[in-house]
């Protein structure tokens, strides 16, 4: 299997996991962060150490982790397997795993990890693509 597909299969087995804030361990709940975190195979807080995804400065502080295990990739070469941020509102950031066909994250008001088909409903500010093993 490909690495893309590797975590599109890894973030569709975490479907089901109960929603926690500030969760990073399927066995008692994840939030976006930590799906994306189990997902893709990395420390969860090489991705936000505090886990706050809102107020001044909180997107930022993301985008500048990302590039330790993921780099950023242009939206139109999207493709499976890609780490979404996306923007529900001002000064709000959320996490997502493209499928391909939709996206997996974790639902605040389903209080669920989910697999959405179609288009986020919300902006997509940036797509990042796991970095291989080799650095690049």
């Amino acid at each position: 299997m490909r690495k893309a597909e590797v975590i599109v299969a890894s973030a569709r087995m975490l479907v089901g996991t109960p929603f926690r804030p500030q969760g990073h361990d399927p066995a008692r709940g994840l939030d976006c962060i930590g799906l994306a975190a189990v997902a893709c195979g990395v420390p969860s807080e090489a991705l936000q150490d505090d886990y706050r995804l809102s107020g001044k400065g909180q997107g930022e502080r993301l985008r500048n982790a990302l590039p330790k295990h993921f780099r950023r990739v242009s939206r139109t070469s999207r493709r499976a397997g890609d780490l979404l941020l996306l923007r529900p509102g001002r000064g709000q950031w959320h996490l997502a795993i493209s499928t391909g066909t939709g996206f997996v994250h974790a639902d605040v008001r389903r209080r669920t990890v989910v697999e959405t088909p179609g288009e986020p409903g919300w902006p997509i500010a940036a797509v990042y693509r796991l970095r291989s093993r080799k650095g690049r």
